[in-house]
């Protein structure tokens, strides 16, 4: 149960949108409920399918979905509202939906006859997202009732289209990439457009990771095909350090067939080397660390030390 809801640590947006899914659908088979999505806005598509089979083929991709899933674990993605402390990058879990009399009619009568870890995808999206903040404290002198609710020790806060309880402007969207490209092949690449500042923790990019603690962490490590896309040597170091003990990390390796090839997909990391850069860096310095307080980075020496 523990690992059902650990976050995958991936390269790309793309991968995250992928593992998101599946991890969505594994995380509610363990729970005995089911995943709920519903389409985001996109815009600026490149080489988007002209054909409606490839083009309604490519509109499944995950990328084009926001997910939801009981007591699943969520983040906020932008800065709400400051004083109320809902920032980005506030951690809360995923309570419950506001759905307009049609959904909530519609995701009735599929849930009736679901199973465990199954997709059901709205027509419409959801008015509003509850989400519960755990172990925060929010004064009476900057709470609106009217948006907040208590349960015992934990506070529940409805999160509406772009914004907390009222409208906001829309959030900036990123491009993603649909379809992997290769040197013949221009990539689809389009810019999707959240319609809720909130995403599940099931899978987070090591950029996001970077600063954070987790409880537990997966690291998506095997080697890509691209490889632009590979981790680097920072980024293996980010990502290995996102938890506080070892016990709580674990590898994903891609599927190659038998246990030797997959993890013949490591093999790169050997070859990984900090950039030279950084040693430079500390090169500007003192080396006597005892007046570190007081010690003032030198841009010459650290420029010395750069190779030629």
């Amino acid at each position: 149960m523990a690992w059902a809801g650990a976050a995958v640590i991936c390269k790309t947006n793309r991968e995250r949108h992928t593992l998101t899914h599946v991890r969505a659908i594994e995380f509610a088979k363990v729970t005995g409920t089911v995943v709920i999505r519903w389409k985001v806005d996109y815009r600026n598509w490149e080489a988007m399918p002209q054909d409606d089979d490839s083009l309604s083929q490519a509109l499944l991709d995950p990328a084009f979905f926001e997910y939801f899933v009981v007591n699943a674990k969520a983040v906020l993605t932008t800065t709400i509202c400051r004083k109320k402390k809902l920032c980005n990058g506030t951690q809360g879990t995923y309570h419950s939906l506001i759905l307009s009399d049609t959904m909530e009619t519609y995701l009735n009568e599929h849930v009736r006859d679901a199973s465990a870890g199954e997709v059901i995808t709205l027509p419409d999206p959801p008015i509003g997202i509850n989400i519960i903040i755990e172990n925060q404290t929010i004064h009476n002198d900057v709470m609106n009732w009217k948006q907040l609710s208590l349960e015992q020790d934990r506070i529940v806060i409805t999160i509406r289209k772009h914004g907390y309880g009222q409208s906001y402007p829309k959030i900036p969207g990123k491009p993603v990439p649909i379809h992997n490209h290769s040197l013949l092949v221009h990539p689809s690449r389009v810019i999707v457009q959240p319609l809720f500042p909130v995403q599940p923790c099931f899978a987070i990019t090591v950029d996001k990771a970077q600063g954070q603690t987790l409880e537990r962490v997966i690291v998506a490590l095997s080697e890509r095909e691209l490889r632009l896309v590979n981790f680097t040597y920072s980024c293996v170091n980010v990502a290995f350090t996102r938890v506080k003990e070892a016990q709580h990390l674990r590898i994903l390796l891609k599927q190659e067939g038998n246990a030797a090839k997959e993890w013949a997909t490591l093999s790169y990391i050997s070859s990984l080397e900090r950039d030279s850069s950084v040693k430079s860096f500390f090169a500007g310095f003192s080396v006597n660390r005892n007046q570190w307080i007081t010690d003032v980075w030198d841009e010459d020496k650290a420029v010395a030390t750069m190779p030629k």
